[in-house]
């Protein structure tokens, strides 16, 4: 039998002490602590070093206070933070503090006029995850600003592609009226 098919052993977690250190070793070893180890602490540890985690969290512990700290960390757990803890705040952070595409992440409901624009703002890619009846003429113009501006290039033409044509119209595609 070849070495690479050798398999390894898996990973025996028993205590908190070998569930921690485990973590240390690789935050997604998390998703192998045996569930009667996982303490409120324990998933604080290990969303703080990587917030994505939350993903594994069970739902009992992702708590309002959990759920923020992972969205800071890795703005993309707002997918993994549970319904009734989203906040607008929460979605704002996610949006500012990690790539405005996790835009897509957040239910349609939550997608504010304030929100969407700061995603465009930080990327016109965004664009694509603002709900038509958002995408106003000046939620349009930002991202066209914020595509690097060249009319020939791949992004610019994507972003357009995005634009209801009732405003690209009005804005004549290139921002300008």
């Amino acid at each position: 039998m070849s070495i690479s098919k050798v398999k390894k052993p898996a990973m025996k977690i028993t205590t908190e002490k070998e569930a921690i250190a485990a973590i240390k070793k690789d935050v997604f070893n998390f998703s192998i602590v045996p569930k009667k180890l996982l303490t409120p602490e324990l998933c604080q540890f290990a969303v703080k070093l990587n917030g994505s985690v939350l993903a594994c969290v069970p739902v009992k512990y992702r708590t309002k206070e959990l759920c923020r700290i992972a969205v800071k960390k890795h703005g993309s757990a707002i997918a993994s933070v549970p319904k009734k803890l989203l906040t607008q705040e929460l979605c704002l952070i996610a949006v500012k503090n990690y790539n405005s595409l996790v835009l897509n992440c957040i239910p349609l409901k939550m997608r504010t006029p304030e929100l969407c624009l700061k995603a465009v703002i930080k990327n016109g890619i965004a664009l694509r995850y603002v709900p038509i009846k958002l995408r106003t003429i000046e939620i349009c113009l930002e991202a066209i600003k914020h595509s690097g501006g060249n009319p020939a290039s791949f992004r610019y033409r994507t972003i357009s592609s995005y634009i209801p044509e009732k405003i690209r119209k009005e804005v004549q595609l290139y921002g300008r009226k």
